[in-house]
């Protein structure tokens, strides 16, 4: 590219460094290109839109995933307070994802209402249940939170010469005997402890990234294609500086020296902006397969 921002052709693909702004050129952009930025630039917001639960639900985890490392200090036992934090932090983790499913199956129902597909849906959350018992298990567990009682049964802290252990757990015992409507996880009584680190986890990475590519593909396609393309537009940036932050400059002036541009920054990461994990699908895999990768999970004991 020309040296002179006057003489570029916008918009043009640039990085960009601080402090102040340091704007790094890389090339100017095709017609075929200028026209998939527009064309993208609205799959990006109508995405926003739609998938704003996928967001709730992302910052809602991190909230939990935040609170737990912060836990993770050289500090025998937990105080109430922390306690009552980490039930509070389940819940809106539960209300967020009982709330993404159940949006999503209505959207699904109006769409294939006077289809054959209606009932995929329930299929697929299906396989994702047989799939992972953690699935299976939040499935279950998120109806007891709502109706029983509180999800953190057992919790600990304890802090050893070069290390600090923290427990957080549910009780199979005291929830099968305060709640029997364990019928996607079978929980019993014969279940060993359950830690809710990891099962916390799992169900979230099943949401965000199986059942967020699910949807996704059913009610945004365009969303992938406009996620690879921004994607690869970053990937061009970081090869030329891997410091310099992916943007469009669309328009440039210079007045008395001082040079002046306009950007238009898409999302370098569209789907992770939204709350979703890309999932490449393996080759011989259908749509409703997605996501089975063999039954995971804590087994009764």
């Amino acid at each position: 590219m020309d040296k002179d921002p006057g003489n570029w052709k916008y918009p043009a693909l640039v990085g960009v460094t601080g402090p102040g702004i340091n704007v790094i050129p890389v090339r100017e952009l095709t017609d075929e290109e200028v026209s998939k930025v527009a064309e993208y630039a609205k799959t990006s917001s109508d995405a926003k839109a739609r998938f704003k639960l996928f967001t709730i639900l992302s910052r809602n985890y991190a909230q939990w995933s935040d609170y737990i490392k912060s836990l993770l200090v050289a500090t025998n036992g937990l105080e109430e307070e922390q306690t009552v934090e980490l039930d509070r932090l389940q819940l809106n983790f539960h209300s967020a994802a009982k709330a993404t499913l159940d949006h999503f199956k209505q959207h699904w129902i109006q769409k294939h209402r006077k289809t054959g597909r209606k009932k995929e849906f329930r299929e697929f959350i299906g396989k994702l249940e047989d799939t992972s018992w953690a699935f299976a298990f939040f499935q279950d567990l998120r109806n007891f939170t709502q109706h029983c009682g509180l999800p953190v049964g057992n919790y600990s802290r304890k802090v050893g010469l070069d290390s600090v252990k923290l427990t957080v757990e549910c009780d199979p015992d005291w929830l099968v005997e305060n709640y029997s409507g364990w019928e996607k996880s079978k929980l019993t009584k014969e279940h060993a402890n359950l830690d809710l680190l990891s099962l916390s986890r799992e169900y979230y990475v099943y949401l965000q990234r199986d059942f967020g590519n699910f949807v996704a593909t059913e009610f945004a396609p365009d969303l992938l294609e406009a996620h690879n393309f921004f994607m690869n537009l970053a990937a061009e940036v970081a090869e030329v500086n891997p410091r310099a932050k992916f943007n469009l400059a669309t328009g440039y002036s210079n007045i008395d020296d001082k040079m002046n541009f306009q950007f238009s920054a898409p999302p370098a990461d569209l789907l992770g902006s939204i709350g979703i994990t890309v999932r490449e699908k393996p080759e011989n895999e259908t749509e409703a397969e997605q996501g089975v990768a063999g039954k995971t999970g804590p087994a009764a004991s």
